[in-house]
């Protein structure tokens, strides 16, 4: 917790979310004007006794209003000072100073009053105005199912009399009302809701449209003059099956099943063909659901099928007639046409296998004739009708490795060192895999370069310097070995330069910088400006640790005991320390105070006032007066 010692000038800032200290008893010692929030009375006390060790708590809640705010109908807001209140008055009341004034223009629930242009609504009367005394006597008197003409007039339902001439309506009555009430509109008979019933024949003159889904015709017979039936008329995008359909019940494993058969045109399919359907228990709608697991097409039994466009698909049975190629056939025996089952010979044929997808298999050597293919050990025969296989090849090759003089069992060994080079006379002109060889000439290596030393101690890379550069008459050699300590060793002739290891690069003169070799420093106190050394962890820390020891170090740290007899600090009054730090010219200085273990402290920084009058000096200043060595200041150079 920070402890301040000096007063607090916040500058006119505001002081936000502050929390008075909250006690559960009243302070035994305060200054004057100290307050505390008291947590058993759940109000604020403040001090007002000069006597730090008697204060007087008063409470800074009891008997004071804190504010008033005008209610509803009432103007006039404070929260200190006289308060006045004012009711806010209107149109037949007024405001005076003892109560609130009501005239008689006001009407109330218990007076006799009289009102005047006036309209009450209620349910059943839309206005009621300008009454009579009879025309209130008679709308009071009214309590039978029968209303004169003139009690309706009263009421404002009718603008005149209501006269019901037609009490009972007769057939002949409603005849002549259909006919002169609806000479050329249509009637509806019922709701949509009802049902009529006819229980007798029902002729239609004119047009009969049936605008509904079902139609439950109860007949033994069906008579249509038409001799053509238009089905479906309004299927112009063509999206649903068309045909006709009967149900029936088949008796499957015991039990009853109703099924649907018919004949349809089935729009979803190519061709729009017309099918015949059985089995199917998916009762159709706009479409014969082809696709239910009862669906199956029915059989057609007929005297004779006459197919203009011809059949497509399967026929089985016996059939007459002859296809349009049956001559044609019938001149082709079985063995004219290859099985793939039977062995056959073909002749004058072309297997297309040329990548097209086509491939030739199960052909080994042994599918081959005589002298077609040349095998290990033969000699080779200059044509073109013949093979060899993969051993007398080696043969061959083998035979030409192994001669170094330019021919091989007759074949020139004139070979092309690379793409575009110039030919080679012997096989020495072109890289060995193994032994000695001498290579001229720039070679570029496309796809790395592996070194192997094999194990052994020579350079796995070697550059050797005709031109000698340090006068010892002998050409300059530089190597890189693999050593048996697994180190990537650099070596100038036989000098050694540098190791890399998996424990880092080891350079035997150092690292130069801008010519000078670079080293690390020893545990020095004196850190200098050299370019060529590199100081350790443990100079570094040595430097440090050097700049925060003695009252009287020019370093850029430092702590003072706030005391008189103190080597730099001045008390030039009771509460003002000067401290003379003695680090260097500045004011750039950063201050901290610490309470003391003198003072039953524990190291807490408190706030005081600190100022840097000169580069040299730094202020320090108490409210009060402390005790010498009570605080120390912690000084630190930026």
């Amino acid at each position: 917790m920070a402890i301040y010692l000096n007063n607090i000038n916040l500058n006119g800032n505001q002081l936000q979310k502050a929390v008075i200290h909250p006690l559960s008893t009243a302070p035994s010692t305060a200054a004057e004007g100290q307050v505390y929030y008291d947590l058993e009375d759940n109000v604020v006390y403040v001090n007002t006794s000069t006597t730090v060790n008697s204060p007087t708590w008063v409470n800074m809640q009891a008997g004071d209003i804190t504010g008033i705010t005008a209610g509803t109908g009432m103007t006039g807001d404070a929260t200190s000072g006289a308060v006045t209140l004012n009711v806010v008055g209107g149109t037949g009341i007024t405001a005076n100073a003892g109560d609130i004034a009501i005239d008689s223009t006001v009407a109330t629930l218990d007076g006799s009053q009289t009102l005047t242009n006036k309209t009450i609504a209620a349910s059943q009367v839309t206005e009621i105005s300008a009454l009579t005394a009879s025309e209130g006597a008679q709308l009071e008197n009214i309590g039978s199912t029968t209303i004169s003409a003139t009690q309706w007039g009263y009421l404002g339902a009718a603008s005149g009399a209501i006269t019901n001439t037609d009490v009972s309506v007769s057939a002949g009555n409603l005849k002549d009302s259909l006919e002169a009430g609806f000479p050329g509109d249509a009637v509806n008979l019922g709701d949509s809701g009802d049902t009529i019933t006819v229980p007798g024949d029902m002729t239609v003159s004119g047009d009969l449209t049936v605008t509904g889904d079902t139609i439950t015709v109860n007949t033994s017979s069906l008579t249509v003059k038409d001799p053509l039936i238009v089905i479906a008329n309004n299927n112009a995008a063509d999206a649903i099956d068309t045909g006709f359909y009967s149900q029936y019940v088949a008796n499957i494993a015991g039990s009853n099943s109703t099924r649907y058969a018919g004949i349809f045109r089935d729009a979803s399919a190519d061709g729009d063909p017309w099918s015949f359907f059985d089995t199917l228990t998916d009762e159709p709608s706009t479409t014969i659901n082809t696709a239910h697991a009862s669906f199956d097409y029915a059989p057609i039994k007929a005297g004779a099928i006459q197919a203009v466009d011809g059949f497509v698909g399967d026929l089985t049975g016996a059939v007459t007639g002859n296809a349009s190629t049956a001559t044609k056939i019938s001149s082709i025996t079985n063995t004219d046409i290859v099985q793939l089952a039977a062995s056959q010979t073909l002749t004058n044929k072309t297997i297309d296998a040329n990548g097209t997808g086509n491939s030739i298999t199960n052909i080994d050597i042994g599918n081959m004739t005589a002298g077609v293919i040349q095998l290990s050990s033969e000699t080779f025969a200059d044509n073109d009708t013949s093979l060899m296989t993969s051993a007398a090849l080696l043969d061959k090759f083998a035979v030409i490795n192994a001669n170094t003089s330019g021919t091989a069992g007759g074949l020139s060994a004139t070979l092309a060192v690379a793409s575009g080079g110039t030919g080679a006379t012997n096989l020495n002109a072109l890289v060995q895999t193994t032994g000695n060889q001498s290579i001229g000439g720039i070679k570029t290596f496309t796809n790395g370069l592996i070194l192997d030393d094999a194990g052994g101690a020579a350079p796995i890379i070697k550059w050797i310097s005709n031109t000698e550069s340090d006068g010892s008459g002998t050409d300059q050699e530089f190597s890189v070995f693999n050593t048996a300590a697994y180190k990537l060793r650099f070596m100038q002739g036989s000098t050694t330069r540098m190791d890399l290891d998996s424990g880092g690069l080891n350079v035997i003169n150092g690292i130069k910088i801008n010519g000078s070799s670079v080293f690390a420093a020893d545990t020095t106190d004196t850190l200098g400006t050299s370019d060529t050394l590199v100081p350790t962890q443990a100079a570094v820390k040595t430097y440090v640790d050097a700049q925060t020891s003695g009252d009287s170090n020019t370093g850029g740290r430092q702590a003072f005991v706030l005391a008189a007899a103190t080597s730099g600090v001045a008390a030039t009054s009771t509460t003002v320390f000067t401290i003379t730090h003695g680090m260097g010219s500045s004011r750039n200085y950063g201050v901290e105070i610490i309470r003391n273990s003198a003072n039953s402290g524990g190291g807490e920084t408190v706030i005081v006032d600190v100022a840097r009058p000169t580069d040299a000096t730094i202020t320090v200043t108490f409210a009060a007066a402390p005790t010498a060595g009570d605080y120390t200041a912690l000084v630190c150079k930026y």
